[in-house]
């Protein structure tokens, strides 16, 4: 427990705001996304609501402290000490604690991948129901739907911007050199969605939870953006799967001498001071639509690592 519990440094720069304050998210779109992991977990009945938010409130006075000392750059002043501000959630620094502090709540009571899988593809599918009234998913063109999907999150405050690459991408991190271009255009291409597309989401608000959820829960994190989009693809008659990598898109090498020195030349003995600030979740998307006679290969993607969605998750 305590600070050694949650690897907040991992974003955090002495003296240097990382996010501005100016961005907020809505309250009913973190409401929603905090609201699908409780239900998720009393419906499943993994944990009893009682027990729930009990574990939950524990986590939250005792981590509170080490994390806003590590943010403090990053949290509105009148939060102040408090663990419990509705108002609070809007601000993307608070709903990253929030959401960490739900997931690791119920983390331990998910015993294999197995249980994880099931439950992320729940929250995802409660979350997409809660939310689709407010968006347009019908929209013939798919590109066009799935981008919708998209600027909900966007228009909600959740990430700051998004880019689709729909055709010749590369199976890859985007280098420094291939910058942000928004939200890509959709209206030019027909509905039909392709077999494999790559969606980059910009600074999603849990980013930072979600790496210390992963490194500490056996893979186990939000997967907020894809769990809903997996949700979407379903009820739009596909089967899909995702592989997610969490990235920073640009770092700052070290500045003294000796860290230049052994940053070009190495050292097995010494490590180099360069901070992980991850701002960055690139996705990596397979889509198809099954029949009985060209059933989508599911076990071909399992094995190369996806997260599957769909009728054979």
């Amino acid at each position: 427990a305590g600070a050694a519990s949650m690897p907040w440094n991992v974003k955090k720069v002495q003296g240097k705001e990382q996010r501005s304050l100016s961005r907020k998210m809505s309250p009913r779109l973190a409401s929603e996304l905090l609201q699908s992991v409780y239900l998720t977990t009393v419906e499943t009945g993994v944990m009893e609501a009682k027990e729930f938010q009990e574990k939950r409130f524990r986590l939250q006075r005792q981590e509170w402290p080490y994390y806003k000392e590590a943010f403090q750059h990053e949290l509105p002043d009148q939060l102040g000490d408090s663990i419990e501000n509705d108002g609070g959630m809007t601000y993307p620094a608070y709903f990253n604690f929030l959401s960490y502090v739900q997931w690791k709540a119920v983390a331990d009571k998910l015993e294999d991948r197995e249980s994880q899988n099931t439950f992320v593809r729940k929250v995802g599918r409660i979350a997409w129901n809660i939310s689709k009234s407010e968006i347009d998913w019908m929209e013939k063109n798919m590109r066009k739907a799935l981008a919708n999907v998209l600027d909900f999150f966007v228009q909600g405050g959740y990430i700051d911007d998004y880019e689709i690459v729909w055709d010749n991408f590369q199976a890859s991190v985007p280098t420094l050199e291939q910058q942000w271009t928004g939200g890509s255009d959709v209206n030019d291409y027909v509905g039909v969605l392709p077999s494999a597309f790559q969606v980059r989401l910009k600074s999603p608000a849990d980013i930072v939870s979600s790496v210390a959820l992963r490194a500490e829960e056996d893979g186990l994190w939000q997967r907020c953006v894809s769990s809903v989009l997996g949700a979407f693809l379903e009820d739009r008659g596909f089967e899909s799967a995702v592989d997610e990598y969490i990235f920073q898109d640009q770092w700052t090498g070290p500045r003294t001498l000796g860290g230049k020195a052994l940053l070009l030349f190495g050292d097995p003995l010494q490590q180099v001071d360069v901070p992980f600030q991850p701002n960055a979740i690139l996705q990596e998307w397979r889509t198809c639509t099954s029949s009985q006679d060209s059933p989508c290969p599911s076990k071909k993607w399992q094995k190369s690592g996806f997260f599957l969605y769909g009728a054979d998750a």
